[in-house]
């Protein structure tokens, strides 16, 4: 696959280029599964680096002995300057016992404390084995630990604690630590590193380069004839996860080939979600399916899962959770999910971040829970009724300008307390809605002024880059207003430069993004498409 950060792979070439110069600043890689942090690594690890060492230690679901094995192999092989390959240990061992015998007996002495049973004490060799081949070598080494969370299962007690004396204490080696769990991998910075946690940069990838992502789907999905609709459904649908899109890619191309009836690019997108993430052998159900099984697996795991599955259909609140299926452990199972990175919270607001996750645990185990009782062919038909229920969805939105957009989806706010960026506030149910048009339209292209019950917001609508000059502009409107807005707010899906970012703040104006409006269409998306509650609606020009 093309790498859709190329940004984010300079950036970790240029932190190991300048470790090799003296600046030291270990990384921290932090996402959700699926997001291209392996991915990432392995675009840094096919780079040559001179007078440097590279130990790269996935650490899976596994073993002491499987983890700390590997990575004495690894070991041996950087003290033998050899690339990976599958000669046995032993063998390795008696070898470098000849050119690197400090490196060799360290690793030695690691394999007899586990032999023996001694886990703690192997580990702690294991790890001082590293040290020892970099000072007998006399070049720095990066040492990558890919999902470095799973060290916790390893039951050893102070694993974190051993690892982080050694962060703090060997300037020659630059620590790379990856994680598909984000909410873990910060608490284990912030609490079992302690101190450590300002000598990470943490990397948090979030969003892909819109524009690169959409270049490469319109590339690789030549073949349809409504390419630009299906790249920007499957960019909105599925979001910032490059295996996603890839699984999706690969398998919309193979369609192409055998599919004998034309079909609508809905229909043929529903036949592919079908065949990746609706039937059991797909890779995105089986995916969804190892995800429920982890949750289910664990204490209280089948109460966890009807609150997951609630927050999934759109309870947004513990109340209103608590009104489907009752107050019990609602809020005990909230902080498992949250632990396992199945959902987050915002302010009072709780959803599932992970949007094909979310519609497969609607489509797929909301079903089966509620006993829907059908044979494989009527399935299959409903799956695919609900992916083209999306692109309908999805459709009826992109014909609407994007003030239209914002307005139909602050319209259907319900009074929730609710955090976005670095600001939390609450979410009005506005009564009256009026959109105000500028006579000069310099800077922002629209501004709405929304009231509620002793609440004015003011909002202005972007949908070009927003500079100082249109937050300067935006906020001597709202001094204009009588009453004074309590709540500011620019909408755009472009992006801020550094300068208006800093303006905004100091003026303590709500900034949404591209990013916040996902979550808020996420978050109230089953109100927006509905005409049960239309503030009213005027408009008014600027003196």
């Amino acid at each position: 696959m093309q790498n859709l950060r190329p940004e984010l792979t300079q950036h970790l070439l240029s932190r190991i280029y300048s470790f090799q110069k003296g600046f030291h600043r270990n990384i921290a890689l932090i996402g959700p599964p699926g997001s291209g942090k392996t991915f990432q690594l392995q675009q840094v690890l096919t780079e040559s680096f001179p007078n440097i060492d590279i130990l790269y230690c996935p650490v899976y679901n596994e073993s002491l002995r499987s983890l700390l094995n590997r990575i004495l192999q690894s070991v041996l092989l950087r003290a033998l300057d050899e690339p990976p390959h599958a000669e046995p240990g032993d063998q390795l061992l008696k070898r470098a016992l000849k050119t690197r015998p400090k490196t060799a007996r360290a690793v030695d002495q690691a394999q007899r404390a586990l032999r023996q049973r001694h886990y703690y004490e192997s580990f702690t060799r294991t790890l001082e084995s590293i040290r020892i081949l970099v000072e007998e070598k006399g070049q720095p080494c990066v040492f990558v630990i890919d999902e470095f969370q799973n060290l916790e299962s390893l039951r050893l007690g102070h694993v974190f604690h051993e690892l982080g004396k050694r962060v703090m204490t060997w300037p020659a080696t630059l620590f790379v630590l990856s994680s598909s769990t984000p909410y873990k991998a910060r608490k284990i910075l912030q609490e079992r590193f302690q101190l450590l946690f300002g000598q990470f940069e943490v990397l948090e990838l979030n969003g892909l380069d819109e524009q690169k992502a959409r270049q490469w789907l319109y590339q690789e999905l030549s073949r349809l004839d409504d390419v630009k609709e299906a790249s920007d459904f499957l960019l909105k649908w599925v979001g910032p996860y490059p295996w996603y899109l890839s699984l999706f890619v690969k398998r919309l191309n193979q369609s192409c080939e055998i599919e004998y009836i034309p079909l609508s690019t809905k229909s043929l997108i529903a036949k592919v979600a079908w065949d990746v993430l609706g039937v059991a052998e797909g890779p995105l159900y089986q995916w969804c399916q190892s995800r429920v099984n982890r949750l289910v697996g664990g204490p209280r795991g089948g109460r966890a899962l009807e609150v997951l599955l609630q927050v999934a259909a759109g309870s947004r609140t513990m109340t209103e959770m608590g009104k489907r299926i009752g107050r019990s452990s609602v809020s005990t199972s909230l902080q498992m999910l949250l632990e396992m990175d199945l959902v987050e919270r915002r302010g009072v607001c709780w959803w599932v971040p992970d949007p094909v996750f979310r519609f497969w645990l609607n489509a797929v185990i909301g079903a089966e829970r509620h006993q829907v009782l059908e044979n494989p062919d009527q399935q299959q038909k409903r799956f695919e009724s609900m992916v083209e229920s999306l692109w309908e969805r999805w459709i009826g939105v992109k014909r609407l300008s994007f003030e239209a957009q914002v307005v139909k989806l602050i319209s259907s706010f319900e009074d929730d307390t609710l955090s976005i960026g670095d600001k939390t506030g609450r979410l009005p149910v506005f009564s009256s809605i009026r959109k105000c048009v500028p006579h000069e339209l310099q800077s922002l292209s629209h501004y709405l002024i929304a009231d509620s019950k002793g609440k004015r917001w003011c909002l202005g609508v972007e949908e070009h880059t927003v500079t100082e000059a249109a937050i300067s502009r935006f906020d001597a409107f709202c001094r204009m207003q009588v009453p004074r807005p309590t709540r500011k707010v620019i909408v755009t899906h472009a992006s801020l430069s550094s300068g208006a970012s800093v303006l905004a703040k100091s003026l303590n104006i709500w900034v949404w993004v591209e990013q916040d409006i996902t979550i808020l269409s996420a978050l109230y998306g089953n109100k927006v498409f509905k005409e049960n509650r239309q503030p009213e609606m005027d408009s008014v020009c600027l003196p």
